[in-house]
Order: structure tokens, then C-alpha cells, then sequence
């Protein structure tokens, strides 16, 4: 008799290799992705450097500054040569940051009421902000302190405030050049010259209020809220 044919288990084999496949198909819609597959972009941007990335959002964030020459600080800012500042419609920021600062010497000897941290008392505010709307001069706000970590445009409007709460708003969006607004600031005990009939607009248009600091880095709030220039010697 012919020998009997001996079936093969191939087809077992198949069926096996089949469940593998199957298995290793659903381990991977389980986990989302194969064994030994790269990262993703989106992966990669959420383990990158918290840090590095926060750096890079502040330097998006902060606004340039205008490099202003010194020996054109009137030109420029006082008198506003080229209607940058007026265009912006900001006050401007002025950043002396040199190691012999220079901007608030220039100040002190031209028609300007200065502010600075040695005398802010309620009067000597109150005073310096009417007489500069009445006659129409610049109103300069020294925070000339490299060495104070905190930050002194806060200081100086809790002392604004001190005056006339929301004094030192009103002067940032210029509504303290309305009428109504910087009669405000009149006191019955003041001399015949800030009667009320005797504020014109011919003057109180040609009010200004600069910030000054000495710090080469600002704060960027206080940099969005103004337009910021950088004196170069």
C-alpha cells in the first residue's frame, strides 16, 4: 500500500501569525503610537524648556525702543520734530541707561516741572501737574533709581493717587486735559493765576508729561502703556 500523506500545520502557522499581527495592531491603537516611533512636533514643543519658552514669549512681548541721539533729545522729544510722538499718541519713556546719565541734568536747566523721588509730596504734585497744563510746559516724572528693584512707576502713581484718586490714569490716557478734569485740581486758597478764566487752550495743548529711568530694562508694562525711546550718547 502507497504510504499515507502527512497533512503540514502551515495553516496553523498562518492563523498564528495572523493573532500576532492582530495583538500588535491593537497594542497600538491602545498606547496611541508603535513601539520605537519618534516623537511628534507637538511631543517635542510640550518637553521642551518651560523656561526657554517663557524668554522667548517676554522677548515677543516687549516693545522696541526708538534710539534717540542725545545731542537731538530737544529736537526729537521737546519739540517733537517729525510728529513720532504725537502719531503714537503716547508719552514718551525716556531710557538713559548710561553709566553717566545725563537726560536729567539737561531737564533740570530748561522750563520743565520736575518730579523726582526726593519730593513728591501731595502739594508739590499737585502743583507741578496744574502749573505744567496751565502753562503749558513738560511735566517730567524722574524714576531715575538703577539700584531699586521695585518698581517706581507703582510708587509714584500710589502717590498721584494720593492727591486725586485716578491722577496718574488720567494723565497717561490725557483725559486730565479736559476742562473738567484738571479744574479738579484747583483749590480755592490758590493764587488769581489757576483761576478757571484763566486756563486757555492756546497753553494746555501744549502740555507733555515724560517718564525718565535710568534702568536699561523697564518694566514692559510700563513700556506698553508709553512710547519708549533709548538715549545714545
Amino acid at each position: 500500500m502507497p504510504p499515507k500523506t502527512v497533512k503540514t500545520s502551515k495553516p496553523a502557522a498562518k492563523t498564528a501569525g495572523k493573532a500576532a499581527t492582530t495583538k500588535s495592531t491593537s497594542s497600538i491603537k491602545a498606547t496611541g503610537k508603535a513601539t520605537g516611533s519618534k516623537p511628534s512636533s507637538k511631543e517635542q514643543e510640550k518637553s521642551a524648556d518651560p523656561t526657554k519658552k517663557l524668554k522667548e514669549l517676554k522677548l515677543e512681548d516687549k516693545p522696541t525702543c526708538v534710539d534717540v541721539p542725545f545731542r537731538q533729545l530737544d529736537a526729537m522729544l521737546v519739540r517733537d520734530e517729525g510728529g513720532k510722538i504725537k502719531e503714537c499718541g503716547k508719552w514718551p519713556l525716556i531710557i538713559d541707561a548710561d553709566e553717566n546719565p545725563r537726560v536729567g541734568t539737561f531737564f533740570k536747566y530748561r522750563n520743565v516741572n520736575y518730579l523726582s523721588p526726593d519730593d513728591m509730596r501731595p502739594e508739590t504734585i499737585r502743583m507741578a501737574v496744574l502749573g505744567s497744563i496751565r502753562y503749558g510746559k513738560v511735566l517730567l516724572l524722574d524714576l531715575a533709581d538703577k539700584e531699586c528693584d521695585k518698581d517706581m512707576f507703582d510708587t509714584a502713581t500710589e502717590q498721584f493717587d494720593g492727591v486725586q484718586k485716578g491722577l496718574m490714569e488720567s494723565i497717561m490716557d490725557k483725559s486730565i486735559l479736559k476742562e473738567d478734569s484738571y479744574l479738579k485740581l484747583r483749590r480755592d486758597t490758590d493764587s488769581e493765576e489757576y483761576q478757571p478764566n484763566n486756563f486757555s487752550e492756546f497753553y494746555t495743548k501744549e502740555f507733555n508729561f515724560f517718564i525718565l529711568t535710568n534702568k536699561p530694562d523697564p518694566p514692559i508694562c510700563l513700556m506698553k502703556k508709553t512710547y519708549p525711546v533709548k538715549i545714545v550718547m
